[in-house]
């Protein structure tokens, strides 16, 4: 198993960070509502990225960490309605969300969002 830190190997000792995403972000706005699942407290704000398995939501009072939220993402007349988890929160930044499990629908809206991020090529 990888740690936080991995260190490098040759003449510098220095530790590197490691990407731990397993999809790349790309930089995408787009309106965002999210909806706290436990105390159903509703929340708009604006995304900053976006890949295939998340986005992250640029707020300043951002929920908690392992927080399940229902989200809804509105981009180029197209919505995403899917639930996710809070994986990073950060005060007065925002909070990392990752997908839950997504439908057919779902995983062809992002694909299409992802193609107007990308252009023709391949994201």
């Amino acid at each position: 198993m990888m740690t936080a830190v991995e260190t490098t190997t040759g003449t510098s000792a220095r530790p590197r960070q490691f990407e731990r995403r397993h999809d790349p972000r790309y930089s995408f706005t787009a309106a965002v509502e999210v909806v706290d699942g436990e105390s159903g407290t509703t929340i708009t704000a604006r995304t900053s990225d976006f890949s295939r398995g998340g986005c992250y939501v640029d707020m300043f009072s951002p929920l908690p960490k392992d927080t399940v939220v229902k989200l809804r993402l509105t981009k180029w007349q197209e919505t995403l309605e899917t639930h996710a988890k809070v994986v990073y929160s950060s005060v007065g930044m925002g909070m990392g969300l990752m997908f839950g499990v997504l439908d057919a629908t779902q995983r062809e809206i992002v694909e299409r969002w992802l193609t107007q991020i990308c252009g023709t090529h391949a994201c």
